[in-house]
C-alpha cells in the first residue's frame, strides 16, 4: 500500500476514534462499544509504525544506478511509471520505482501526524523524527531558493 494512503487511513482512523470516544463519552459502554475503540486504537498504532518506519534514518548517498540519494528527515515517497496492459506490464510498474527526494511528502506527512495527535486520538509523533523533518524541510527550502535565484540570473544573462 501507498504510503500517502497508509497516512490518509491513519488520520481518518485518528478522527474516528476522536468522534466514536466522544459520542459514547458519558454513556455507559457495552462490550461492542469497547471492542470497536480497542480494534481502532490498534490499527492507528499499526499504520502509525508503519508511517514512521518510512521516514529515511541516515543519510545515504547516491550510487548510480543502484542506490538513490536520501536524506534523513524526508518520509520516502516513489515516482512510478503507469504501464497498462497485461499483467507483465502491471508487474513491471509495481517492481520499479524511482525514489523522490522532495519536500512535499514529507510536510504533507508530517502535517497529518502532528494533525492525527491534535485533533484525533493519534499517537503523539517522537520529537526526533518530527525536528529531523522541520531540519530537512529547511535545508531544503534554502537549496531550492539557491537554484531558483541561480537559474534566474543565469536565464537573464
Amino acid at each position: 500500500m501507498e504510503l500517502k494512503l497508509v497516512v490518509v487511513l491513519l488520520l481518518t482512523l485518528c478522527a474516528l476514534d476522536a468522534a466514536l470516544a466522544a459520542s459514547v463519552e458519558g454513556k455507559k459502554r457495552n462490550v461492542g462499544e469497547r471492542e470497536k475503540i480497542k480494534d481502532i486504537h490498534s490499527t492507528v498504532d499499526a499504520l502509525f509504525r508503519r508511517v514512521e518506519s518510512s521516514q529515511v534514518k541516515q543519510d545515504t548517498p547516491f550510487l548510480p544506478p543502484a542506490f538513490w540519494q536520501k536524506r534523513r528527515g524526508m518520509w520516502e515517497s516513489d515516482v512510478r511509471f503507469y504501464f497498462h496492459g497485461h499483467e507483465d506490464l502491471f508487474l513491471m510498474r509495481e517492481s520499479f520505482s524511482i525514489y523522490d527526494d522532495n519536500m512535499f511528502a514529507t510536510a504533507w506527512i508530517t502535517s497529518c501526524l502532528l494533525e492525527s495527535y491534535r485533533y484525533g486520538n493519534g499517537p503523539k509523533p517522537s520529537d526526533d523524527r518530527i525536528l529531523a523533518a522541520v531540519l530537512v524541510l529547511s535545508s531544503s527550502l534554502e537549496y531550492f531558493h539557491f537554484i531558483s535565484v541561480v537559474f534566474f540570473t543565469v536565464s537573464h544573462l
